[in-house]
């Protein structure tokens, strides 16, 4: 038996999210990824991944571990997958073998995310569901300085995620990094940290944009994070733009 790494690449916009479902007929990315690595390997063959991604969201750098009953040539592994992902929007970028204790969550020290966002007048047909089109003016440098004031320390995050989050795990987190560059037309948000709670790179990244445009004041920031709830002003920005780049080890 061999345990093999894969880097995956996908479109998230026609899938359920990654994480299978009991309902067969819903579309995932796991599921789709198990079934192709099942016809090359012609046995059933489940996998594990570095981070959950929701219905619309995309992945450059998502990691996957899986095992093959024999040692196989990693390139052969790889063209063997690709070959039965033809038909989806998935593709595996590498492919490295591992040690049997390898596993691509648990083995996680940390997962960097970014968000993309198509800071123009006019929308762009080509960027469609790849981008979140924000067509106001934003201050850069009053986003940044928000951000600051949510990163390096372990938070109580309740403002920041999802209902069903506060409810169900615990809702302390640290973000290591939150860095906001302009690149070109677009606002790029990158996000690291060992985990995230359910929807909370989409929320900061809305009240971020929020701050930027000045509906928001910078020194709100803190005030929503104490409030551990979230206002009802607090916009969620949407799956389109939001990647899953890498995850470190």
């Amino acid at each position: 038996m061999q345990k093999y790494k894969a880097i995956i690449e996908y479109v998230g916009t026609n899938y359920c999210g990654m994480q299978k479902q009991k309902d067969c007929d819903i579309k995932t990315i796991q599921g789709a990824l198990e079934r192709a690595i099942s016809k090359f390997a012609n046995i059933k063959t489940e996998i594990n991944y570095s981070g959950r991604t929701d219905t619309g969201v995309h992945a450059i750098g998502q990691v996957i571990d899986f095992i093959l009953l024999d040692e196989r040539d990693e390139y052969k592994v790889l063209n063997g997958i690709n070959f039965y992902l033809v038909n989806e929007d998935i593709v595996v970028k590498t492919v490295e073998k591992v040690s049997n204790d390898f596993n691509s969550r648990l083995s996680a020290k940390k997962r960097i995310y970014l968000y993309k966002v198509l800071n123009t007048k006019t929308y762009s047909p080509l960027l469609n569901n790849r981008v979140f089109y924000y067509k106001y003016n934003i201050n850069l440098k009053k986003m940044q300085i928000a951000a600051s004031f949510l990163c390096k320390k372990k938070m109580d995050f309740s403002s920041f995620c999802s209902a069903e989050s506060v409810k169900k795990v615990n809702t302390m987190k640290t973000i290591n990094d939150i860095k906001i560059l302009q690149v070109d037309n677009e606002i790029h948000f990158y996000y690291e940290a060992k985990s995230f709670l359910h929807n909370m790179i989409r929320i900061l990244t809305g009240v971020l944009l929020e701050v930027g445009r000045g509906k928001i004041d910078v020194s709100d920031v803190k005030k929503i994070l104490e409030q551990k709830h979230r206002p009802s002003n607090c916009q969620t920005a949407p799956a389109c733009g939001l990647y899953f780049l890498k995850t470190l080890y």
